[in-house]
């Protein structure tokens, strides 16, 4: 894969700071980003089988949940 020069020093500079091959680290971004995307993509799909099966909520009583749970989080 080709990256930027900038991105190149970059990684570079991680390289000397982490004691670790520009390749390990290459491996460890990629393995992180697929396993975030296939991560997200399933979240996704279950979400809008949920939205087909009629299991929603609507936006106003979700964010009238989370302001009440923030209430009681800050006043602890």
């Amino acid at each position: 894969a080709r990256i930027s020069q900038k991105l190149g020093a970059g990684l570079e500079r991680l390289a000397l700071l982490t004691g670790r091959p520009k390749s390990w680290l290459l491996c460890e971004a990629l393995h992180s980003y697929v396993a975030n995307e296939a991560e997200f993509i399933s979240a996704v799909k279950e979400g809008l089988a949920d939205m087909r099966g009629g299991r929603v909520l609507e936006h106003e009583s979700v964010a009238r949940h989370f302001e009440r749970r923030f209430k009681q989080t800050s006043k602890r």
